[in-house]
């Protein structure tokens, strides 16, 4: 992995220019579970006196939660769950999936209650096959089969492994992730045939458009949820995060103020949310946070990148270069306020968020993500003009 030390220099290198943090980041203590750590003062391309800070960079063991749930859901954290489903007003819209026998609702709410006949109408499903969506947000099958392990019986778990492991995209002998399709470049190989020294072009590539989030949430879910259940599935889990997932979010720490690049001209449009979600498996099955608002805020910024960027009046994104145009408002931008406000819980975003909510909202985002008890606060009150440094814009509004 000698390759990475580069990747943090580069992109310093390319931003360049004044930025929010102006001094060296201070070095933090190596957390113990660390196997890989470098400092700015032993990576060759931090130039001395610079204003742009260069963090310690901690390789972090990647191990899985032993127990479920741990996609999204945990033990921990069920109980919050369970506190924001009582006042929300989409309570009624899960009861009714649950009553319909949806799986995907039937899992969430035995995590809830505790009520195994939940479980066990969702597990039919599952082994069923009746679980797969490609619904943002609601790749089912993962989820189901996380939530209603402890409810299954061997004999339905040794039979749900082997479906839920047919969906995994990984090279089965070395549970290396195969290429996004996307681009065509180089030629999908698998990265198990690729040889060490083609390591950097060859992962570089997945920046493109997100692929990164966008091609690897669907199979990251999967295996976060089975590993130590299926063979390879922990290898794989690591192999995404460190061949992949770890470069990008490095990327993001320098961005950090939501603005979005050129190469990334979807970002108004269903990224974000896909980051999260990558993020949020990372997290609640790995233990490894990179959506703490304070240490990495990207994600938290970008709903206010998107505020200033937005005519909320014609319901529409009015700055969005490159090929991205103008983007009206809907359930694609809608999903990325939602998943930078689940961070941020930003009243002005808040308010975005009402005035674009598409009329055909599904419960499972919003029961998970939109805190409805938050105040919506007009941005009238926040300057017409805000700089976002990260990729060097300024934003001048005439007004709100």
């Amino acid at each position: 992995m000698r390759f990475r030390s580069v990747l943090p220099a580069v992109v310093a290198c390319l931003l360049g220019g004044p930025v929010a943090l102006r001094a060296q980041a201070a070095e933090p203590p190596v957390p113990p579970d660390a196997y890989a750590v470098l400092r700015p003062s032993a990576n060759p391309l931090v130039k001395a006196g610079s204003k742009v800070p260069v963090p310690t960079i901690v390789w972090e063991k990647v191990a899985v939660r032993p127990d479920h749930p741990r996609l999204v859901l945990t033990k921990e954290t069920v109980k919050e769950f369970a506190a924001r489903l009582a006042r929300h007003p989409m309570r009624s819209d899960l009861n009714k999936a649950v009553e319909d026998r949806d799986p995907l609702a039937c899992a969430y709410l035995y995590q809830l209650t505790g009520r195994v006949a939940y479980a066990k109408s969702a597990i039919r499903d599952l082994l069923a096959g009746r679980t797969r969506s490609e619904a943002p947000f609601s790749m089912t099958t993962p989820y189901v089969f996380d939530w209603t392990y402890e409810a299954m019986s061997d004999e339905e778990r040794r039979a749900a492994i082997q479906r839920v492991w047919g969906d995994v995209s990984v090279d089965r002998a070395s549970g290396w992730p195969r290429c996004s399709p996307y681009t065509g470049y180089p030629d999908d190989p698998l990265p198990s045939a690729t040889p060490p020294a083609q390591w950097p072009p060859f992962y570089n590539w997945t920046f493109h458009d997100q692929d990164w989030a966008r091609r690897y949430a669907p199979t990251l879910a999967l295996l976060v949820a089975l590993a130590g259940h299926a063979p390879r599935a922990a290898e794989g889990v690591r192999h995404y995060w460190e061949y992949s997932l770890k470069d990008a979010v490095l990327f993001l720490d320098y961005l950090r103020d939501g603005s979005y690049w050129q190469g990334y001209y979807w970002s108004v449009t269903n990224r974000v949310q896909e980051i999260t979600r990558v993020l949020q498996y990372m997290r609640s099955g790995c233990g490894i946070d990179y959506l703490d608002p304070q240490k990495h805020p990207y994600v938290a910024n970008m709903g206010r990148w998107l505020l200033y960027c937005s005519d909320p009046w014609a319901k529409r994104v009015i700055y969005n270069y490159g090929d991205g145009e103008m983007v009206n408002f809907g359930g694609r931008q809608y999903m990325d306020l939602l998943a930078s406000n689940y961070i941020a819980r930003d009243p002005h975003v808040e308010w975005l968020l009402r005035r674009s909510a598409p009329p055909d909202l599904g419960w499972f985002p919003e029961v998970l993500y939109h805190d409805t008890t938050l105040e919506a606060r007009a941005p009238m009150d926040l300057p017409t003009a805000r700089v976002f440094p990260g990729t060097g814009l300024v934003v001048m509004r005439s007004g709100w």
